[in-house]
């Protein structure tokens, strides 16, 4: 009988003990995950010709270039992923095409790469902020048609996709001048 007791208050002792650790636990994984994630963008000059965002006739055809600067601020106490960050195009809200995602490029005898060395998708450790250069393209002759828009298409650190909206686009393939942004702007 003694035996059966001890047996008892050792196995009760255990749950005692482990239920406060189990608690503790849950709440610090509650509390890791607090905290925000942002994403700024920039639209800069490009590294590749000086240029800025727009269509641009040049010797090998007709193309679109979008230099972009981006910074991830991650407030959480926990590392996160931003995923396949990317440009559309739209046309009358339709998605269309993925505009290409440029990796690098050779500047006399360097390589500048874009994006976390060539890729578009992104690991940010827990309270930190983090700016990557990034540079798409699309070229008339991968889509001829007409378009309206462009879009930011990632997924977020809980792999849900994320649609926002960049440029307005009066006339495709049509020679522009434009601006780069002054300010940062929130995704």
């Amino acid at each position: 009988m003694e035996l059966e007791t001890d047996i008892i208050l050792l196995v009760l002792g255990a749950a005692i003990s482990i239920i406060p650790t189990i608690i503790m636990k849950l709440i610090d994984n509650w509390m890791n995950k607090q905290g925000k994630v942002r994403i700024y963008k920039k639209i800069v000059y490009s590294d590749l010709n000086g240029e800025t965002w727009g269509f641009n006739n040049k010797p090998n055809g007709m193309t679109l270039m979008i230099p972009m600067w981006i910074e991830i601020y991650n407030t959480k106490k926990i590392p996160i992923v931003i995923r396949d960050f990317n440009l559309y195009v739209y046309d009358k809200g339709r998605s269309c095409i993925d505009m290409q995602q440029i990796s690098h490029h050779a500047k006399e005898e360097n390589i500048l790469y874009y994006g976390d060395e060539g890729r578009y998708s992104f690991f940010v450790k827990e309270n930190s902020i983090a700016r990557y250069n990034l540079l798409f393209m699309l070229k008339k002759e991968d889509y001829p048609y007409d378009f309206d828009e462009i879009r930011i298409v990632y997924y977020n650190e809980k792999d849900k996709k994320i649609i926002r909206k960049l440029k307005t686009i009066e006339k495709a393939w049509l020679f522009t001048n434009n601006e780069s942004d002054h300010e940062w702007d929130n995704i």
